[in-house]
């Protein structure tokens, strides 16, 4: 049943268990409602009396176990102990499935050690009954997430090797994911290709090994194992399936640098895909990185796409809190991306480490399956962490409002596992957008999102939904926790070398036009472009035409693979300068370079994303280096280019410069967004959808 029928499910099972207080079935089905919507102690409730019902089930001790674990409450472990022990005196099959669905849940919840002995047990039990092959693996991959969340990590490779053993289609397909959400790329891809291989002509193994070779940028053979995947399922007539190789195509337009291909496709699809979440979500991402669309044409699809998701949602003024005066603000963020060398990772961490506990209580909501070292450490520094990546819209908006949030900031916008419901239907008095989206959400209950001077001036507020809230200096503040060491003193010799290193997306035709216009501007210069896609001959071969057509010298231009961060960082040594992206600009490695003294020149647009660059770059003092136009832009990085004394300068002194600034300074930029928080709350609602 689906969550959005549970109020008139629960109102007919009430209906019956009115005539028959005592039904199993209902009460079951009832208990399992009330714990979707987040009404836990009606839930628990109906579990208790259903074991009343059939004190010889296992299955009301079982959900009362996990419903009173989840709530963090002592007595769930010794409810699940007597589930396990009923369920061992019914059949070993019994046994198995429950504590399958304990470790599950545990590992859902991020309760490493408990999901460490369900997996040991589980384990155990299916080596003493002589499972299959395919049936250890399961219990392997389940113990390899639980030690990963232990900081196990050796362990948990061993478990995870151990479990490539597997044959059967869904056990690889399983090993694959949890590779992949937990950034093991190269070896979900490896998994994924073996899958394929035992199983040929599966089209979900066609279809997961199509799907990782896109996310890992290598879209020629990507689209190889699509096509396969698609012919595969037409033939079984399974539409779901091909509306997910559509959107994945889609994506795979996106990453060959071509956003309006990708915006067109999945405009296309959002016709015949109704009420399909992700597709208007792709739309609006995508659309930031077209060089078609005005800042304006981008605002009004944001608000078209999102428009009717306020219906029924509730009033700022329904939600009751205490005055502020002399109490703690409560605030909740809603994040998925406190992941190791992930943008909003970068720049949160730091302002988790330094928010004042004395005037903020901070409530977070992980809205993501995949866990690493950073996400462990991210959980450390907040005082409230609430796993939600498996639960419900209602579930979670229940669990905001328990939790008294005078502010929800949303740190994912319409980036993947988004929760744009929850915001749109209002889950707190005031509603804000800061980091994880550079623009307009559109969403309607989004109060604020928060700018700069330079990112959002007062001229350009019309190109929002939400009203703005600037922070002094720049919106993003880089204040690495890593230690990279500065580049070499020292005027470097040889023909300027111009760096750019991006995401393929943002590498369209008016960047490359650029770039082009750039080198023919500087005689001898050289080009250096790194990319994830350019693991893939393919890819490097379509930006190599996109560069000819635009007129580059291809003697001229190199091409590189993706880096781990210290080497990337590392590698700025070789360029001079960095060249920004056009109309989205860079973000995390534009203040990557300017830490590392190599000056950035970069286009000003209208929009959020088309004013970053020029954001940080006015805060360090290089506003000089901001184009207004493609004719500027390559006057700019000429001139800079002959200045071989200040390219100097700045690789010497550049980042002594940025350290007492607030968008380099983590102390200052906390201390002013927590002040920001106090004048949002305070400040109240934009406006209820409803109303407007």
């Amino acid at each position: 049943m689906r969550v959005g029928d549970a109020p008139s499910a629960i109102s007919i099972l009430s209906e019956l268990l009115a005539a028959a207080p005592r039904h199993y079935t209902a009460l079951m089905e009832r208990g399992r409602l009330y714990a979707a919507a987040g009404r836990q102690q009606d839930a628990l409730i109906d579990f208790r009396n259903a074991g009343a019902a059939a004190s010889y089930k296992f299955e009301p001790m079982l959900e009362l176990g996990l419903l009173l674990e989840d709530m963090q409450d002592d007595e769930g472990p010794a409810a699940l102990r007597m589930a396990v022990a009923q369920a061992g005196r019914q059949s070993a099959a019994a046994l198995s499935e429950v504590l399958r669905l304990v470790a599950t849940r545990r590992l859902a919840r991020r309760d490493g050690a408990g999901a460490l002995e369900a997996s040991d047990m589980g384990l155990q039990h299916a080596t003493t009954i002589r499972s299959d092959e395919n049936e250890i693996c399961r219990w392997l991959i389940r113990r390899g997430e639980a030690l990963l969340m232990l900081g196990r990590s050796e362990e948990a490779w061993s478990a995870f090797s151990a479990a490539s053993a597997a044959t059967a289609q869904d056990v690889l397909a399983r090993l694959g994911d949890v590779s992949y959400q937990h950034g093991l790329m190269e070896e979900a891809e490896e998994v994924f290709r073996r899958a394929w291989l035992l199983h040929p002509d599966s089209a979900h193994a066609a279809f997961n090994l199509g799907k990782i070779l896109s996310t890992r940028w290598k879209v020629v053979e990507a689209q190889a194992a699509l096509d396969r995947a698609e012919q595969l399922y037409r033939a079984a007539g399974n539409q779901p399936m091909l509306a997910e190789i559509g959107i994945t195509k889609a994506a795979m337009h996106w990453r060959s640098g071509n956003a309006d291909a990708a915006f067109n496709a999945y405009s296309a699809l959002r016709k015949g895909l109704v009420g399909h979440a992700e597709v208007p979500a792709s739309i609006a991402m995508t659309s930031l990185y077209s060089d078609r669309l005005s800042a304006a044409e981008i605002r009004d699809t944001h608000k078209v796409l999102f428009a009717e998701m306020g219906s029924g949602a509730r009033k700022a003024g329904s939600f009751v809190r205490p005055p502020l005066d002399g109490r703690r603000l409560r605030v909740g963020m809603l994040g998925a991306d406190m992941k190791r060398f992930h943008p909003v990772n970068i720049f949160m961490q730091p302002v988790l480490r330094e928010l004042d506990r004395s005037r903020i209580e901070l409530f977070f909501y992980h809205c993501s399956t995949g866990y690493d070292d950073q996400t462990h450490l991210a959980r450390q520094r907040v005082e409230h962490w609430h796993e939600v990546a498996e639960w419900s819209d209602e579930r979670l908006a229940v669990q905001m409002d328990r939790d008294g949030l005078d502010l929800l900031i949303d740190l994912v916008g319409h980036t993947s596992t988004n929760r744009a419901q929850v915001l749109a239907r209002r889950a707190a008095p005031v509603q804000a957008m800061y980091l994880g989206y550079p623009g307009t959400t559109g969403l309607p209950n989004v109060d604020w999102i928060i700018g700069d001077d330079v990112v959002t001036p007062p001229e350009l507020e019309h190109l929002y939904t939400e009203r703005v809230f600037r922070l002094p200096g720049t919106v993003f503040c880089f204040a690495p926790e890593t230690d990279f060491p500065p580049l070499p003193a020292g005027e470097r010799t040889g023909p300027i070398v111009f760096g750019s290193i991006n995401n393929a997306p943002k590498l369209n035709t008016r960047t490359l036009k650029c770039y082009a216009g750039v080198l023919s501007a500087v005689p001898q210069s050289r080009l250096s472009l790194r990319a994830p896609s350019f693991v893939d001959a393919a890819a490097v071969d379509h930006f190599r035409a996109g560069l000819r057509a635009a007129g580059a010298d291809l003697d001229r231009v190199e091409f590189h693979p993706p880096l781990p961060l210290p080497d990337m960082m590392a590698a700025f040594a070789d360029i001079d300068i960095v060249l920004d992206s056009v109309p989205y600009c860079g973000g995390t490695t534009t203040h990557q370079a300017l830490w590392m003294g190599v000056p950035v020149v970069s286009m000003m647009g209208e929009g959020f994303a088309a004013r970053m660059g020029a954001s940080f770059l006015s805060a360090a003092g290089l506003s000089d280096l901001i184009a207004r136009d493609d004719a500027e832009y390559r006057a700019v990085a000429a001139t800079l280019a002959k200045d071989r004394t200040r390219l100097a300068e700045l690789r010497r002194n550049l980042r002594s410069r940025l350290i007492g600034h607030e968008a380099w300074n983590a102390v200052r930029h906390t201390r002013a967004l927590e002040d920001a928080m106090f004048a949002m709350a305070q400040g109240g609602a934009h406006r209820d959808a409803n109303d407007q």
